[in-house]
């Protein structure tokens, strides 16, 4: 299957969800126990894993997951993140920026 024709409409989906991403960890930075702002990075990295697998990005998918996992361990425990969890967030936002705008430029 050609996923070329589709590449356009992920970087849309990917940018839009790197924007929640952005929105919901900080809402978190001034409210640690935010619980919907912390669903909220979780579901950006879900849905950022589960379109860049479609796409078959498959390190992209594989760090989303690797993000996915670690708020979703936070959201069952009803635990809150500490300020290591949102740096690495931070810094996990940043180099998925880049990539979708390696991807673009591809």
């Amino acid at each position: 299957m050609d996923l070329h024709q589709y590449r356009d409409a992920f970087i849309a989906d990917a940018r839009e969800q790197l924007a929640l991403l952005s929105t919901s960890l900080q809402i978190l930075h001034t409210r640690l126990a935010d619980g919907a702002a912390l669903e909220g990075v979780r579901r950006a990295f879900h849905t950022l894993k589960g379109t860049s697998g479609t796409m078959q990005y498959a390190a992209l998918s594989a760090f989303c997951g690797e993000r996915e996992t670690e708020v979703k361990t936070l959201l069952d425990s009803k635990g809150t993140p500490s300020p290591e969890n949102l740096t690495a967030w931070d810094s996990s936002l940043a180099h998925l920026q880049k990539e979708i705008d390696a991807i673009a430029g591809g």
